[in-house]
């Protein structure tokens, strides 16, 4: 008898927790095959575009190959940004009070074409981890564990996990482990916090113009700098603090995230939810 030949999506639907382990090694993958590979060509503007356009190119793949593409074509994308307003407001002006800053420090700027690249930068790294880690990732453990209350929080708490599990691989690029651990803290707060505005609104684009927005506000001076310009694998690199606490506690948004995601996952809406879903 002809054994049938499965698919990497219907692999990934009967083994959703294997499944996120294996994004988790393809996103190092290419993202750090990228890095290091471009890292010793010339470092040209063009070479920066191609990096940037190939780094958004792969994700699309892996969304293709697992099956999601219908993820892109979910409609509510203001509705989402309703529901995740205290994100929108507050990352616009981190965004808005960053440049100031920047301002008055005296840095030099990029030209307009460089910082509109730093943008684009900003923006695909949102698409980047939002079409791993919520397009594919959460859907697949939705798939199996979203019928209850408890599975919501399984499915949002699971593609937080390896969303925060991905940042560890940082250590490849110079971050001390104590940083990258810190780091892959902070990460699951803010991939709860998307996964639950993702399960709330339905817009996987909204969730990437929202993550893609934060990003942006938090590196301001490395997107849109000379004086401090640097690509943001480099830039994370450059934190080397030793004290765990002293690192985690330098981004005192996780306790916002933790508090918008259990205010959009309460219970009065999560048969909503299930109800979207099933």
């Amino acid at each position: 008898m002809t054994k049938t030949k499965r698919s990497p999506a219907t692999w990934a639907r009967e083994h959703p927790i294997a499944a996120g382990f294996v994004l988790v090694i393809l996103f190092i993958i290419f993202r750090k095959g990228l890095y290091f590979l471009f890292k010793a060509l010339p470092q040209t503007t063009g070479m920066r575009v191609l990096h940037e356009v190939l780094d958004v190119i792969w994700p699309f793949l892996m969304v293709v190959v697992f099956g999601y593409t219908w993820t892109y074509r979910e409609k509510g994308f203001f509705r989402t940004l309703y529901i995740a307003l205290p994100l929108l407001i507050s990352s616009a002006a981190m965004l808005v009070l960053s440049i100031l800053g920047t301002a008055e420090e005296g840095v030099e700027w990029y030209s307009f074409g460089m910082i509109l690249l730093g943008i684009f930068t900003g923006f695909a790294i949102g698409f980047r981890e939002e079409s791993v880690f919520r397009a594919i990732s959460l859907n697949v453990l939705a798939e199996r564990y979203l019928k209850d209350r408890k599975g919501i929080w399984i499915t949002v708490a699971g593609s937080a996990f390896f969303f925060g599990l991905v940042h560890m691989s940082n250590m490849m690029t110079g971050t001390s482990f104590v940083s990258c651990l810190a780091q892959t803290i902070n990460a699951f707060f803010a991939g709860a916090m998307f996964g639950a505005i993702y399960l709330r609104g339905g817009s996987l684009w909204a969730v990437i113009f929202l993550h893609g927005l934060y990003d942006i506000g938090a590196s301001v001076t490395n997107l849109f700098t000379r004086t401090y310009g640097a690509d943001m694998l480099s830039a994370m690199a450059g934190n080397q603090e030793t004290s765990f606490l002293k690192v985690l506690t330098s981004n005192p948004l996780s306790l916002v995230y933790i508090a918008i995601t259990l205010f959009l996952l309460r219970k009065s809406k999560c048969e909503e939810i299930i109800e979207r879903y099933q």
